[in-house]
């Protein structure tokens, strides 16, 4: 009796156990393993203007043109590149691109794209640009649904859309780019129910591989308690996340992104602590505002001539219209108490990079933000690259200053 009642005990574990959610070791081991249960998440390719959509692209993946002698296709010039996405075992070769200009001595306009990777444009045609100026250099851009292979967990291989956006930039109109840029442009979204809750689950390439991995980004949220997946919501699909209240785990369970399945994690801490843990800039934000913030002149010549006349050093804050960092500086690092104080005996500048290339070559700014400390004589005393936090920007000024 006592061995069938241990045995229907045992019995009635197990069912329970095979029942329950995906189960996770303590996070704090580095080789935690889930099992193969969990919430199945079904996905489609999500629509460009949705709530959910990633607003954040990876950095363009750089394709090599060469000239290419193909008479049977429109155009002058003719460059050809592959774009070499998807599993490596069955990817082939690449997708074959060809670029070329309907006018001599105009920008490059036409784009042909072997989109299925089939070896052959002749079922292609061409995707046409209308070249414009940006930052002073010609920009062509295009846009592309290209189908990648994936090996199904059927063994079969599977093509999946992956929509690409695609630019060669040149500093004249009549210049043949050596390379065109491509970047993923859409993403993945699903649905799963966990505990009579509906749940919105999304992924997206990190990489331009068109691979989903563990390098790549992913989200969720419960519906109607939690915001939409905005950029702020976005992490790495090795990373674990928040929604209902509770942390999660994404386990692909296969590149092409159509499937995955989420399950429970314990993090070992609270959603508040972890969310101030990845707050980069909540020291910067949180720190005493000045009365006046750093006051920068818009003339560099005149910042010049004033700081040699009071004998005083000038900060020479380089920055474009487009950059982010130097926005988020001009907010909350160059309005801090401390860093006002810094300036106090500087002579401040800001100059627009890209219309002043005379001044981003003389002092070989190549990225931004940059800033350049000149003493009074304007030579060259110090030097920032990226951002710069409250406490590094004011040591540096009063290291230098004095």
């Amino acid at each position: 009796m006592h061995y069938l009642l241990a045995f229907a005990m045992l019995a009635a574990f197990v069912v329970a156990v095979a029942n329950e959610p995906a189960q996770t070791k303590d996070s704090k081991d580095s080789g935690t393993q889930f099992s193969a249960n969990g919430y199945a998440v079904a996905f489609e390719p999500g629509a460009s203007g949705s709530p959910h959509a990633p607003r954040f692209s990876p950095k363009g993946m750089k394709v090599t043109l060469a000239p290419a002698e193909l008479p049977t296709l429109e155009g002058k010039n003719h460059l050809s590149g592959r774009i070499v996405v998807g599993a490596p075992d069955i990817r082939g070769e690449g997708h074959l691109l060809v670029l070329a200009r309907s006018e001599e001595g105009k920008p490059y306009d036409l784009l042909w794209l072997d989109t299925d990777s089939d070896g052959s444009l002749a079922d292609e045609k061409p995707i046409r640009a209308k070249p414009n100026i940006v930052r002073d250099k010609w920009w062509s851009s295009f846009k592309a649904n290209l189908k990648v292979k994936h090996q199904g967990e059927d063994a079969k291989s599977q093509a999946v859309d992956y929509p690409v956006s695609l630019w060669a930039v040149v500093e004249k109109p009549d210049a043949m780019p050596d390379v065109i840029r491509f970047s993923r442009e859409g993403f993945m979204l699903g649905a799963t129910k966990i505990d009579d809750a509906e749940y919105t689950v999304a992924i997206c390439d990190g990489d331009n591989d068109g691979l989903l991995a563990a390098d790549d980004y992913w989200a969720i949220a419960r519906v109607g308690q939690d915001p939409p997946l905005g950029k702020e919501m976005w992490r790495l699909a090795s990373d674990f996340h928040w929604a209902g209240g509770r942390a999660w785990k994404i386990e692909p369970t296969s590149t092409s992104g159509l499937a995955a399945r989420v399950v429970p994690f314990d993090p070992g801490l609270t959603q508040l602590e972890d969310e101030l843990k990845r707050d980069h800039y909540k020291v910067d934000r949180d720190a005493p505002r000045a009365a006046k913030p750093v006051a920068f002149e818009t003339d560099f010549e005149e910042a010049l001539k004033k700081a040699a006349a009071a004998g005083q050093p000038c900060y020479v804050k380089f920055e474009t219209d487009w950059c982010g960092p130097c926005k988020l500086m001009a907010s909350i690092v160059f309005t801090a108490k401390d860093v006002a104080d810094a300036a106090n005996g500087i002579v401040c500048v800001v100059v627009d990079g890209d219309k002043r290339k005379d001044l981003t070559e003389k002092y070989n700014v190549g990225s931004y933000p940059t800033g350049v400390l000149l003493d009074a004589k304007g030579q060259e005393i110090g030097r920032t690259n990226g951002y710069q936090g409250v406490k590094a920007m004011s040591e540096f000024l009063r290291k230098h200053k004095s």
